[in-house]
Protein backbone atom coordinates (compact mmCIF):
# COMPACT_ATOMS: atom_id res chain seq x y z
CA UNK A 1 0.00 0.00 0.00
CA UNK A 2 2.83 2.51 0.93
CA UNK A 3 4.40 1.77 -2.75
CA UNK A 4 1.05 2.94 -4.13
CA UNK A 5 0.52 5.73 -2.25
CA UNK A 6 4.35 6.87 -2.94
CA UNK A 7 3.95 7.15 -6.83
CA UNK A 8 0.26 9.21 -6.19
CA UNK A 9 2.17 11.17 -4.20
CA UNK A 10 5.47 11.99 -6.62
CA UNK A 11 2.84 12.83 -9.48
CA UNK A 12 1.15 15.42 -7.39
CA UNK A 13 4.03 17.22 -6.54
CA UNK A 14 5.08 17.53 -9.87
CA UNK A 15 2.37 20.12 -11.11
CA UNK A 16 2.87 22.57 -13.52
CA UNK A 17 5.06 25.89 -13.11
CA UNK A 18 4.50 29.15 -13.85
CA UNK A 19 6.67 32.30 -14.54
CA UNK A 20 7.45 34.58 -12.26
CA UNK A 21 6.28 39.00 -12.77
CA UNK A 22 10.21 39.37 -12.88
CA UNK A 23 13.49 37.34 -13.55
CA UNK A 24 17.01 37.32 -14.13
CA UNK A 25 18.16 35.11 -17.44
CA UNK A 26 21.17 33.96 -18.90
CA UNK A 27 21.50 34.14 -22.47
CA UNK A 28 24.61 32.68 -24.07
CA UNK A 29 25.28 31.95 -28.10
CA UNK A 30 25.92 28.19 -27.09
CA UNK A 31 24.48 26.85 -24.04
CA UNK A 32 25.47 23.59 -24.88
CA UNK A 33 29.35 25.18 -24.41
CA UNK A 34 28.13 24.57 -20.66
CA UNK A 35 28.05 21.62 -18.24
CA UNK A 36 24.31 21.28 -18.28
CA UNK A 37 22.50 18.91 -15.75
CA UNK A 38 18.86 17.65 -16.14
CA UNK A 39 16.41 18.15 -13.09
CA UNK A 40 17.14 14.61 -11.77
CA UNK A 41 21.21 16.08 -12.11
CA UNK A 42 21.88 13.61 -14.75
CA UNK A 43 23.93 14.53 -17.98
CA UNK A 44 21.43 15.35 -20.75
CA UNK A 45 20.08 13.40 -23.26
CA UNK A 46 20.33 13.76 -26.82
CA UNK A 47 16.78 14.62 -26.59
CA UNK A 48 17.57 16.99 -24.20
CA UNK A 49 20.54 18.47 -25.53
CA UNK A 50 18.16 18.99 -28.95
CA UNK A 51 16.18 21.40 -27.21
CA UNK A 52 18.91 24.07 -26.74
CA UNK A 53 19.02 26.01 -30.13
CA UNK A 54 21.19 29.03 -29.98
CA UNK A 55 20.73 32.08 -27.51
CA UNK A 56 17.96 30.16 -25.83
CA UNK A 57 17.12 32.35 -22.70
CA UNK A 58 17.48 30.62 -19.61
CA UNK A 59 15.63 32.12 -16.22
CA UNK A 60 17.55 31.94 -13.24
CA UNK A 61 16.09 30.44 -10.27
CA UNK A 62 18.97 30.18 -7.79
CA UNK A 63 22.80 31.75 -8.36
CA UNK A 64 24.32 28.68 -6.75
CA UNK A 65 22.88 25.74 -5.65
CA UNK A 66 24.60 22.19 -4.11
CA UNK A 67 24.13 19.44 -6.16
CA UNK A 68 23.32 16.30 -4.51
CA UNK A 69 27.15 15.37 -4.10
CA UNK A 70 27.19 18.40 -1.54
CA UNK A 71 30.46 19.36 -2.75
CA UNK A 72 29.57 20.73 -6.45
CA UNK A 73 27.70 23.36 -7.22
CA UNK A 74 25.59 25.30 -9.89
CA UNK A 75 23.39 27.89 -11.17
CA UNK A 76 19.90 26.83 -11.29
CA UNK A 77 17.77 27.55 -14.17
CA UNK A 78 14.52 27.02 -16.14
CA UNK A 79 13.82 26.99 -19.70
CA UNK A 80 10.41 25.90 -20.65
CA UNK A 81 9.17 24.15 -18.62
CA UNK A 82 12.20 22.27 -17.33
CA UNK A 83 14.57 23.15 -14.87
CA UNK A 84 18.64 22.32 -15.43
CA UNK A 85 21.78 22.98 -13.48
CA UNK A 86 24.57 24.94 -14.84
CA UNK A 87 27.56 23.50 -13.38
CA UNK A 88 30.44 25.55 -11.80
CA UNK A 89 34.09 24.84 -11.56
CA UNK A 90 35.80 25.16 -7.87
CA UNK A 91 36.31 28.45 -8.46
CA UNK A 92 32.55 29.25 -8.68
CA UNK A 93 32.67 30.29 -12.09
CA UNK A 94 30.51 28.01 -15.03
CA UNK A 95 31.97 25.33 -16.96
CA UNK A 96 32.20 26.43 -20.07
CA UNK A 97 31.69 29.83 -19.77
CA UNK A 98 35.24 31.00 -21.06
CA UNK A 99 35.03 29.36 -24.31
CA UNK A 100 31.14 30.85 -24.92
CA UNK A 101 31.84 33.76 -27.79
CA UNK A 102 28.69 35.87 -26.48
CA UNK A 103 26.52 35.39 -22.70
CA UNK A 104 25.08 37.54 -20.58
CA UNK A 105 22.89 37.85 -17.58
CA UNK A 106 19.93 40.39 -18.06
CA UNK A 107 18.76 41.05 -14.27
CA UNK A 108 14.95 41.71 -13.48
CA UNK A 109 13.35 41.21 -17.03
CA UNK A 110 9.45 41.47 -16.68
CA UNK A 111 8.64 38.05 -17.66
CA UNK A 112 5.93 38.22 -20.53
CA UNK A 113 4.99 35.14 -22.21
CA UNK A 114 2.17 35.93 -24.49
CA UNK A 115 1.83 35.62 -28.27
CA UNK A 116 1.74 38.77 -31.11
CA UNK A 117 1.50 38.50 -34.51
CA UNK A 118 4.23 40.67 -36.83
CA UNK A 119 1.32 43.33 -38.18
CA UNK A 120 0.43 43.03 -42.00
CA UNK A 121 2.42 44.38 -44.36
CA UNK A 122 5.53 45.52 -41.48
CA UNK A 123 9.09 43.70 -41.11
CA UNK A 124 10.63 43.42 -37.69
CA UNK A 125 14.01 42.96 -37.45
CA UNK A 126 15.57 41.19 -34.56
CA UNK A 127 19.15 41.13 -33.38
CA UNK A 128 20.69 38.17 -31.77
CA UNK A 129 22.17 40.34 -29.47
CA UNK A 130 21.93 43.70 -27.03
CA UNK A 131 22.25 46.27 -27.52
CA UNK A 132 21.74 45.51 -31.36
CA UNK A 133 25.16 44.66 -32.41
CA UNK A 134 24.99 41.40 -33.65
CA UNK A 135 23.40 38.77 -36.61
CA UNK A 136 19.72 40.64 -38.03
CA UNK A 137 17.06 38.53 -38.74
CA UNK A 138 13.89 39.58 -40.50
CA UNK A 139 10.57 38.81 -39.79
CA UNK A 140 7.47 39.47 -42.19
CA UNK A 141 4.15 40.35 -41.50
CA UNK A 142 2.07 38.04 -40.23
CA UNK A 143 4.27 35.30 -38.35
CA UNK A 144 3.58 34.53 -34.70
CA UNK A 145 6.20 35.27 -32.05
CA UNK A 146 6.48 34.88 -28.53
CA UNK A 147 7.26 37.42 -27.08
CA UNK A 148 9.25 36.07 -23.66
CA UNK A 149 10.48 38.97 -21.65
CA UNK A 150 10.86 42.70 -21.78
CA UNK A 151 14.81 44.41 -20.69
CA UNK A 152 14.92 47.75 -20.96
CA UNK A 153 13.00 49.25 -24.09
CA UNK A 154 13.18 45.82 -26.16
CA UNK A 155 11.67 42.56 -25.98
CA UNK A 156 12.97 38.84 -26.27
CA UNK A 157 11.34 37.02 -28.92
CA UNK A 158 11.40 33.82 -30.06
CA UNK A 159 9.63 32.61 -33.68
CA UNK A 160 8.47 28.77 -33.10
CA UNK A 161 10.38 26.03 -34.99
CA UNK A 162 12.16 23.01 -35.48
CA UNK A 163 15.50 25.03 -35.22
CA UNK A 164 13.58 28.25 -32.93
CA UNK A 165 15.16 31.45 -33.61
CA UNK A 166 15.20 33.98 -30.73
CA UNK A 167 16.37 37.53 -30.90
CA UNK A 168 15.59 41.07 -29.71
CA UNK A 169 13.24 43.79 -30.79
CA UNK A 170 12.23 47.32 -30.20
CA UNK A 171 8.37 46.90 -30.21
CA UNK A 172 5.71 49.67 -31.30
CA UNK A 173 2.03 49.48 -31.57
CA UNK A 174 2.08 49.51 -35.37
CA UNK A 175 4.06 46.52 -35.16
CA UNK A 176 2.19 43.96 -34.01
CA UNK A 177 -1.29 42.67 -32.94
CA UNK A 178 -2.00 40.03 -30.28
CA UNK A 179 -2.03 36.97 -31.90
CA UNK A 180 -5.60 35.28 -32.07
CA UNK A 181 -6.54 31.92 -31.26
CA UNK A 182 -7.11 30.20 -34.31
CA UNK A 183 -3.39 32.28 -35.62
CA UNK A 184 -1.78 30.57 -32.66
CA UNK A 185 -3.33 27.38 -33.55
CA UNK A 186 -2.83 27.11 -37.15
CA UNK A 187 -6.21 27.47 -37.65
CA UNK A 188 -7.83 26.15 -34.30
CA UNK A 189 -6.92 22.21 -35.02
CA UNK A 190 -3.47 22.22 -34.29
CA UNK A 191 -1.40 22.41 -31.58
CA UNK A 192 1.48 25.00 -30.88
CA UNK A 193 4.91 23.83 -31.23
CA UNK A 194 5.30 25.07 -27.84
CA UNK A 195 1.73 23.78 -26.13
CA UNK A 196 3.01 20.40 -28.04
CA UNK A 197 6.62 20.06 -25.98
CA UNK A 198 4.90 20.97 -22.68
CA UNK A 199 2.69 18.53 -23.42
CA UNK A 200 5.03 15.62 -23.77
CA UNK A 201 7.68 16.99 -21.31
CA UNK A 202 5.00 16.58 -18.83
CA UNK A 203 4.39 12.99 -19.86
CA UNK A 204 7.87 12.35 -19.97
CA UNK A 205 8.04 13.78 -16.07
CA UNK A 206 5.41 11.09 -15.19
CA UNK A 207 7.69 8.24 -16.89
CA UNK A 208 10.52 9.23 -15.10
CA UNK A 209 8.62 9.46 -11.81
CA UNK A 210 7.51 5.83 -12.65
CA UNK A 211 11.07 4.89 -13.17
CA UNK A 212 12.38 6.22 -10.00
CA UNK A 213 10.24 4.60 -7.64
CA UNK A 214 9.94 1.45 -9.28
CA UNK A 215 13.53 0.82 -9.63
CA UNK A 216 14.13 2.12 -6.20
CA UNK A 217 11.49 -0.12 -4.26
CA UNK A 218 12.78 -3.05 -6.91
CA UNK A 219 15.96 -2.23 -5.48
CA UNK A 220 15.09 -2.60 -1.93
CA UNK A 221 13.12 -5.40 -1.74
CA UNK A 222 14.24 -7.43 -4.38
CA UNK A 223 11.21 -7.75 -5.94
CA UNK A 224 11.19 -7.18 -10.46
CA UNK A 225 7.73 -4.91 -10.32
CA UNK A 226 7.44 -3.73 -14.17
CA UNK A 227 7.70 -0.06 -15.04
CA UNK A 228 4.13 1.33 -16.02
CA UNK A 229 5.19 4.22 -19.14
CA UNK A 230 3.06 6.21 -21.26
CA UNK A 231 3.32 5.87 -24.66
CA UNK A 232 2.29 8.61 -27.57
CA UNK A 233 0.37 8.39 -30.67
CA UNK A 234 -0.52 10.98 -33.08
CA UNK A 235 -3.62 10.59 -35.72
CA UNK A 236 -4.30 14.20 -37.63
CA UNK A 237 -5.04 16.19 -34.66
CA UNK A 238 -5.37 14.21 -31.78
CA UNK A 239 -2.72 12.96 -29.70
CA UNK A 240 -3.16 9.49 -27.46
CA UNK A 241 -0.97 8.66 -24.57
CA UNK A 242 -1.35 5.29 -23.46
CA UNK A 243 -0.09 3.37 -20.33
CA UNK A 244 1.90 0.31 -20.60
CA UNK A 245 3.13 -2.38 -19.11
CA UNK A 246 2.38 -6.02 -17.92
CA UNK A 247 0.67 -4.20 -14.17
CA UNK A 248 -2.79 -4.01 -12.11
CA UNK A 249 -4.18 -0.54 -12.23
CA UNK A 250 -4.55 0.27 -8.02
CA UNK A 251 -6.35 3.28 -7.07
CA UNK A 252 -2.99 5.64 -6.85
CA UNK A 253 -2.24 4.61 -10.57
CA UNK A 254 -5.24 5.47 -11.76
CA UNK A 255 -5.64 9.20 -9.66
CA UNK A 256 -1.99 9.94 -10.42
CA UNK A 257 -3.78 9.45 -14.31
CA UNK A 258 -6.46 11.76 -13.29
CA UNK A 259 -3.99 14.47 -11.85
CA UNK A 260 -1.81 14.26 -15.25
CA UNK A 261 -5.42 14.90 -16.87
CA UNK A 262 -6.39 17.83 -15.06
CA UNK A 263 -3.00 19.60 -15.03
CA UNK A 264 -2.77 19.04 -19.27
CA UNK A 265 -6.64 20.34 -18.94
CA UNK A 266 -5.21 23.28 -17.32
CA UNK A 267 -2.20 23.74 -19.42
CA UNK A 268 -4.98 23.49 -22.70
CA UNK A 269 -7.21 26.66 -20.76
CA UNK A 270 -8.54 28.96 -23.45
CA UNK A 271 -7.21 26.29 -26.22
CA UNK A 272 -9.64 24.31 -28.76
CA UNK A 273 -9.19 21.23 -27.03
CA UNK A 274 -10.67 18.74 -24.86
CA UNK A 275 -8.58 16.18 -22.36
CA UNK A 276 -10.20 13.19 -21.76
CA UNK A 277 -8.99 9.78 -19.45
CA UNK A 278 -9.22 6.29 -19.06
CA UNK A 279 -7.95 4.74 -16.06
CA UNK A 280 -4.46 3.95 -18.61
CA UNK A 281 -4.92 6.17 -21.45
CA UNK A 282 -5.34 10.22 -21.79
CA UNK A 283 -6.68 11.58 -25.05
CA UNK A 284 -6.31 15.32 -26.25
CA UNK A 285 -8.09 16.63 -29.37
CA UNK A 286 -9.94 19.39 -30.87
CA UNK A 287 -13.35 20.15 -29.62
CA UNK A 288 -16.23 19.43 -31.82
CA UNK A 289 -17.51 22.28 -33.62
Amino acid sequence: MAFRNLIWLLLLLAPLGFAAENADYLIAANPLAYTILNKYEQPLSSTEKARFAPYSPLQVISDKTVLGDQLSTALKVKYGPETYFLVRDDAGSLIGDKVNPYKKVFPKCAVTNDTIAVAKNRILTLSETYPSNGKRVSITGGTVLIRMFKYGDRYYLKQEGIKPVFGWASLLPKDFVSASLQQISAGGDTLTPMVREQIINRMQDANQSYRSLFEYFNTLTGQQKSIPQWRIAESGSEMIFSLTGPYNIGPQLASSTRIIAQELENLLIGKPFVVENGESEIRIAPKAR
